[in-house]
């Protein structure tokens, strides 16, 4: 069997801390600078967010892309043992 690279998204959640005169100011201000807002170091998983790219094409063209050594990614390996029957 053949390793396959499946692109994954999902979302996680946490906290900045932000100096303002009020809570509308401090949205205002993250709102306004949201690509220097730092990635959060408590953050947690978002339960339900966890999606999965399902075309067979995309699947197809990142596995060949990382064989090659063009994605340079190190993926999350998997323990999935159970075949599909179909």
């Amino acid at each position: 069997m053949k390793d396959y690279m499946i692109s994954v998204s999902y979302i996680k959640a946490g906290y900045i801390s932000v100096k303002a005169k009020s809570a509308e100011e401090a949205i205002r201000i993250a709102n306004e600078h949201i690509d220097e807002c730092p990635l959060c170091s408590d953050e947690t998983y978002v339960d339900g967010s966890y999606e999965i790219v399902s075309e067979p094409y995309i699947v197809e063209t990142d596995t060949q892309m990382y064989e090659k050594g063009i994605l340079n990614y190190c993926p999350e390996k998997t323990n999935f043992t159970k075949e599909d029957k179909t």
